[in-house]
């Protein structure tokens, strides 16, 4: 992808956008927020307002979820519904599978999730691009957990594979998202998470798992789906005192972030350290495929 765009055509992509803000859906108004910083004035209130009802239908199917009651999916098409979005979602084609990543991060700290603004500045290697492909996507989640029993820490690192769903997921259940084929247990974030779940639930049992305490910090390249999302809460719920916060990360809003200064004025200072923290982004995530990459 280039990393500058011609900014009289972002001008005017920004301005078609917002003359079609009320036909759009979530998964447009998600994807155009994190595209194009002209929209965000008028597209984050109703984001937010999605973001607050789809996390009380996850709130309310964390708490208490029923065999007879209503499906994760269709309290998540009825909280599309209620904010606003009636006719605009009702094809299983239309449904919002994530909200990008400022809308992820609006849900997510309305659920009082801590926003995580930078990468760990520990990695040093820098690798080219990785062989892993566009399409993979990469979760790294550092943790540090102390019991009566000592304490751990380490760093768990996956990217999306449907290789195999061996009995690390046992912990944590996924959902089938309408207009995606997508196995939702293959998911980096389902799968970090799950393998974390594994090696918490190894260091205590049902009567202790209440008394494991730390931090889990949650890295990941694209916005979580919103089962991936609700993989989060059923982790929380299950170690209520492991502090999750989480860093999103994602294509459209780094290259956003990268042209979001003329390149006509100051070529080689702010637009150019734009773009530093750009590559500086993708030399972390290139690290991390390496990494995946020589264990396989």
């Amino acid at each position: 992808m280039s990393q500058f765009v011609h900014l009289p055509l972002r001008a005017a992509l920004s301005a078609q956008a917002m003359s079609s803000l009320e036909t759009m859906g979530a998964r447009e108004l998600g994807l155009f927020v994190d595209a194009f910083p002209d929209c965000r004035g008028r597209f984050m209130p109703p984001l937010r307002t999605i973001a607050r009802e789809c996390l009380a239908a996850l709130t309310l199917h964390n708490i208490a979820p029923t065999p007879e009651g209503p499906t994760l999916v269709e309290r998540l098409a009825a909280a599309m519904s209620s904010a606003g979005m009636e006719g605009r979602c009702g094809k299983s084609s239309d449904f919002a599978v994530s909200l990008g990543v400022l809308g992820t991060q609006e849900l997510l700290s309305l659920h009082g999730t801590e926003i995580l603004h930078s990468l760990p500045s520990d990695v040093i290697l820098l690798r080219p691009v990785s062989r892993c492909g566009p399409a993979t996507v990469v979760c790294a989640v550092v943790y540090q957990v102390t019991t009566g029993a000592g304490k751990r820490s380490g760093q768990v690192l996956r990217s999306n594979s449907a290789a195999e769903f061996g009995d690390d997921f046992a912990l944590l259940c996924a959902t089938r998202l309408p207009g995606s084929h997508v196995d939702r247990r293959a998911c980096a974030e389902f799968r970090a998470l799950s393998e974390l779940a594994k090696i918490l639930s190894e260091m205590s049992d049902t009567s202790t798992a209440a008394r494991l305490h730390g931090f889990a910090s949650v890295y990941v390249t694209e916005p979580p789906c919103f089962s991936c999302v609700f993989a989060l809460m059923q982790f929380s719920k299950l170690f209520p005192y492991v502090s999750i916060a989480v860093f999103v990360d994602g294509t459209l809003l780094r290259y956003s972030h990268a042209t979001s200064q003329d390149t006509r004025l100051e070529p080689r200072s702010r637009q150019h350290r734009r773009l530093e923290t750009v590559q500086s982004s993708l030399s972390y995530w290139d690290a991390a495929q390496e990494e995946l990459l020589s264990d396989t």
